[in-house]
């Protein structure tokens, strides 16, 4: 699981598009199970919201459950429409 969680670290630090990242693990008693929470900020200041529970099966990782929510950015264009 810590290889998983590794993966996608590397992941969103070498994203350019991403801004910031603010990530929460918790790890099973057994490390065989792991739940990730946070958020991502993008370039647009738009956010997407993560939570994901993942499980390890004979060395192989299920996503059992996840959320995803994206919210737009707010900040207005040029024109200030």
């Amino acid at each position: 699981m810590q290889r998983f969680v590794e993966n996608i670290e590397k992941t969103i630090a070498s994203t350019p598009i991403i801004l910031s990242s603010n990530i929460q693990k918790q790890f099973g008693p057994d490390n065989e199970t792991v739940y990730l929470k946070g958020s991502l900020l993008f370039a647009d200041f738009s956010v997407l919201e993560i939570a994901v529970f993942a499980t390890k099966i004979h060395n192989t990782v299920s996503i059992d459950k996840y959320r995803f929510h994206f919210m737009f950015s707010a900040v207005p264009s040029k024109d200030g429409l």
